[in-house]
Parts: structure tokens; sequence; C-alpha cells
């Protein structure tokens, strides 16, 4: 199980995985780069990033494709909802994690 204090990382590390699967190995890279002196345990600043380097709509979209399919690899149960929330699905999937 995860120590508490590592979970960022590991989630960071997800995430990468997840985007490279989604996007490819350049814009992996790229986005790396470009997150790379972002906390992960502030996951608004991740929001505004990608909100900055995709738009809005944009950054909605790749988040709920980073939400739905972390939540798979996590074997955390997933229930899509009205209006979706980065934050709240991240605090979600980091709860059940630690538990």
């Amino acid at each position: 199980m995860a120590k508490k204090s590592a979970f960022p990382n590991d989630l960071r590390d997800h995430v990468f995985v997840i985007i490279r699967d989604v996007l490819g190995e350049t814009t992996e890279e790229v986005m790396q780069r470009y997150l790379e002196s972002v906390q992960f345990e502030n996951i608004e600043e991740v929001h505004v990033r990608l909100c900055a380097m995709w738009g809005q709509w944009g950054a909605e979209l790749l988040e709920r494709i980073i939400i739905k399919e972390l939540f798979r690899r996590l074997s955390v149960p997933y229930e899509e909802k009205e209006p979706f929330e980065f934050e709240t699905c991240y605090a979600h999937v980091k709860s059940a994690r630690s538990q």
C-alpha cells in the first residue's frame, strides 16, 4: 500500500503513462516538461496548467480521460457524475487509494 506522502508522485506517474497511452510519447514528453514544477498535491494547479496548455474544453476532456483511466488502473470504482469536477474526482481516488 502506498504511503499518503507518496501518492502525488504515484499519481504523477500514472497520469503521464495515461497521457502517453492516449496522446503519444512526444506529447507526454512535452507535458512532463511543462508540468515539471507542478506539485500534484495541488491538483488545482495541475488543472490551471492543463487549461493553459489545452484550453478549458481540451483540459476537461483530458481530465475526464485521466480520471476514468486512473480509477480503472487503481481498481477504484468510478461513477461518472455531472458536472465533472477534476478536483473532487482526484480527492475521491486519493482517499480510496490511501485506505
